[in-house]
């Protein structure tokens, strides 16, 4: 079992080497005053990063600013990404899985993938947040899950296995002790 699951935690290691070489993302301060403001339909957006890193697949870090009222778009679901959401100023509701909750400066709201989540202005004032959405080098969970499923299906042959070898060596010592009285 150890065996297995060393193999893989390596096979995955080793895989991210040559992600780990052309990481797009660097150490950097990024200021709030000098950042791209693109107006969009619904919300004011700042891009402050996109890209690589050495543990992750996908980092993107952005600001809206939204008037009361206003959502920068519907309710959405990720598959891969995970979402974390952090209020710098104003009141926002949030909603994941149909569930909402009003959020004020300094909150955070997390979003797992596959999880529908949607954010709106619930005040009378603009409210600004941060969005940090990422995605992991490691398999998703889709893949953990075939990878579950493959092992417990190895898991069960290996019980089967270890069933019938015992089975088979009591069979066999009960023979030996019946040609052999003396064992």
């Amino acid at each position: 079992m150890m065996k297995r699951i060393f193999s893989l935690f390596f096979i995955l290691n080793a895989a991210s080497l040559p992600a780990q070489q052309s990481d797009s993302l660097l150490s950097s301060v990024y200021y709030w005053d000098k950042l791209e403001i693109k107006k969009e339909d619904t919300r004011v957006r700042r891009q402050v990063l996109e890209g690589k890193t050495l543990a992750l697949a996908n980092f993107e870090v952005h600001s809206s600013t939204l008037e009361p009222g206003k959502a920068p778009h519907p309710p959405h679901v990720h598959n891969d990404f995970e979402e974390l959401m952090i209020i710098k100023e104003g009141q926002v509701k949030i909603t994941i899985d149909g569930k909402s909750k009003i959020l004020g400066p300094g909150s955070i709201a997390f979003a797992m993938p596959n999880d529908e989540h949607g954010i709106e202005n619930a005040g009378n004032t603009l409210a600004t947040y941060f969005i940090l959405k990422y995605e992991g080098k490691l398999p998703n969970n889709a893949t953990f899950l075939h990878f579950r499923q493959y092992q417990a299906s190895q898991d069960v042959f290996i019980k089967e296995w270890e069933e019938k070898y015992n089975r088979d060596l009591r069979q066999y010592i009960a023979y030996l002790k019946e040609v052999y009285p003396f064992l």
